[in-house]
């Protein structure tokens, strides 16, 4: 494609009020359509413009790139010299087909609005959580030289950006800098089009009510000392964003700390006597250790079956189980389903029909995802106790008066599903470990805290979670990038919406 629309002359003007600063500016600009390769040998503009000049996806000949350039460097003279409104290139960057790339805008944007010590705080960080050679610590000169070698890395990418984000929020009052990210993040979810047009809308779907104050309660189950098993750092952190988010939604919250098996049945159990008539819904959050293939019988009797040292036995009909589980602070583990049997219908009739959320800051097994070392601020949620421990029998718990027969229901009578109305939020897929960091606290809760503070009032829950599994694995954990995804379980009948009235 031929210089025409774009003079020579113009461009050799141009390439005349263009100092060493602009020319690297310009090369990280252009980077997305013409590459490195081509452009840090050019020592002039014109080799740079020549370098994109037939570029399929830069209509070089019409301005707008360059135009968007120069606008983005602060070069608004230049804009004007090539013919064009620098409040319209302004207005539409980053829009158009031949425009700037938005994640390349993002990077420049970030780079440009970093004070030197925020550069020399952000070059100490990456190196220490990417482990950046000698060699490569030495060609970071400034915050574009560092964002090329995390680009070249794989450690930032377009659809890849919660490290970026990890990055800046470690700078001190730069929340504008995570606004950046955050507004970038928000663009890349598509609208959903069939054949280039929006999907009709569906069905209507019911919504839970959601209108009570308080809207019911929030348990939290914070265990963190162990008799053996090592304690889990950082937990705190989780409680108190825990404790934040959902009295901000409205709920009471209940905090239980180091509690044993015996006593994580206790507090569920008095929960569930409760009168839960003029709240909406009940919040349990369990905060320890966990694992997955417990073996248990629940055995009418009331009394011990089996050889295993692992079983269980409640008064919930003959039959072995087998499940994941939370740990006590006595080392014992309980099967969840024991922590929210007691929440079924048939046992909690003022909780029927509503919402019970149970959010599982725990390890679902022993796997790790890609299996790299871990830095040393991280822990897992399994056990990692001492061998010599006798994990024994959880203990066999008084069961209520009513047993599980369901009651004959005449025509006229609505009769909900014992297991109907739950979602168990888990911080990783069954089978796997979770990550929790000593300082910042876990994975999980951090992206469930910051999705519900951010989208409560605009997202169903069941969408939110989807947002969580995605942000949570998005992360690259650790020195070498270990990965976590969490798994949502659901019998929710109905959207829910922590503030439906909001919607109107």
């Amino acid at each position: 494609m031929a210089l025409t629309c774009i003079t020579k002359d113009i461009l050799v003007e141009i390439c005349s009020d263009l100092d060493s600063d602009d020319m690297d500016n310009l090369k990280f600009l252009m980077k997305d359509v013409a590459g490195l390769h081509k452009l840090m040998p050019a020592t002039n503009a014109l080799d740079l413009f020549s370098a994109i000049e037939n570029n399929k996806h830069v209509a070089f000949h019409n301005g707008r790139f360059l135009a968007e350039c120069f606008e983005l460097m602060g070069r608004t003279d230049l804009v004007g010299r090539l013919g064009l409104n620098p409040t319209q290139i302004e207005k539409e960057m980053g829009q158009h087909n031949d425009s700037v790339r938005p994640f390349r805008i993002l990077l420049y944007k970030i780079s440009k609005d970093l004070a030197s010590d925020d550069v020399e705080l952000l070059a100490s960080f990456s190196p220490r959580v990417f482990k950046l050679t000698q060699q490569e610590k030495a060609t970071i000169k400034s915050a574009l030289d560092l964002f090329v070698l995390l680009e070249k890395r794989g450690i930032i990418e377009i659809d890849h950006t919660n490290l970026l984000k990890e990055m800046v929020k470690s700078l001190e009052n730069r929340g504008d800098l995570v606004d950046l990210v955050d507004k970038y993040q928000g663009r890349l979810i598509p609208p959903v089009i069939v054949r280039d047009r929006p999907i009709p809308p569906g069905p209507p779907v019911p919504i839970y009510e959601m209108t009570s104050k308080p809207r019911g309660i929030c348990v939290i189950i914070n265990n963190k000392i162990f008799i053996k098993m090592k304690a889990r750092e950082g937990t705190d952190v989780d409680q108190a964003r825990l404790e934040a988010t959902f009295k901000k939604l409205g709920f009471k919250i209940a905090v239980y700390r180091d509690l044993t098996v015996k006593n994580m049945a206790g507090v569920m159990k008095d929960i569930s006597i409760m009168d839960h008539s003029k709240f909406n819904a009940l919040v349990v959050c369990v905060l320890s250790h966990g694992g997955e293939n417990f073996i248990y019988r629940m055995d009418d009797r009331g009394g011990k079956t089996g050889n295993s040292p692992r079983q269980l036995v409640h008064g919930d009909g003959d039959r072995l189980i087998q499940g994941n589980f939370v740990y006590g602070v006595d080392d014992k583990p309980i099967p969840i389903r024991y922590l929210t049997m007691y929440f079924q219908s048939s046992k909690c009739k003022t909780l029927a029909n509503k919402p019970k959320l149970f959010f599982i800051q725990a390890c679902q097994g022993k796997d790790m995802q890609a299996g790299v070392l871990l830095s040393s601020d991280l822990q897992m949620d399994g056990p990692s106790f001492d061998e010599s421990i006798d994990m024994g029998v959880a203990p066999v718990f008084e069961n209520s008066e009513e047993t599980d027969a369901t009651p004959h229901a005449s025509d006229n009578q609505k009769v909900s599903p014992d297991e109907s109305d739950f979602l168990l939020g888990y911080a990783t897929v069954f089978g796997y470990v979770s990550y929790r960091s000593k300082s910042m606290g876990s994975f999980f809760v951090r992206s469930l805290t910051e999705n519900l503070d951010k989208h409560a009032d605009t997202l169903d829950l069941q969408a939110l979670m989807v947002k969580v599994n995605h942000d949570v694995s998005e992360e690259n954990i650790g020195e070498q990038a270990k990965k976590q995804v969490p798994m949502t379980q659901i019998t929710l009948r109905r959207l829910l919406f922590f503030s439906p009235d909001n919607l109107k």
